[in-house]
């Protein structure tokens, strides 16, 4: 993060891609989580193993917000196509 900090100071990064890089990390873990608390097992958990319905990989969205648009932000879907999410920040 210290480098990070040194090129934005330096003027090398821009602050507005910075924080839209940030917000996407942001709620793509949050998805991550979510997805996990709606299956009911950790990914990997032997738990989840023939549950009939599990992680199936990803989709993506692009996300207009208030500091800015977010192109590609991964949204994790489920084999039964049970998790979906509708976001919208504004």
């Amino acid at each position: 993060m210290n480098s990070i900090l040194q090129k934005l100071l330096a003027g090398q990064v821009n602050l507005d891609s910075l924080l839209t890089d940030l917000i996407k990390e942001f709620i793509q873990k949050l998805l991550k989580a979510e997805l996990t608390e709606f299956l009911n097992y950790e990914k990997y958990d032997p738990k989840g193993k023939n549950s009939g319905n599990s992680r199936n990989g990803y989709y993506t969205r692009n996300l207009k917000t208030k500091y800015g648009n977010i192109q590609d932000l991964k949204v994790p879907r489920n084999r039964n196509g049970e998790f979906n999410w509708k976001g919208k920040i504004t």
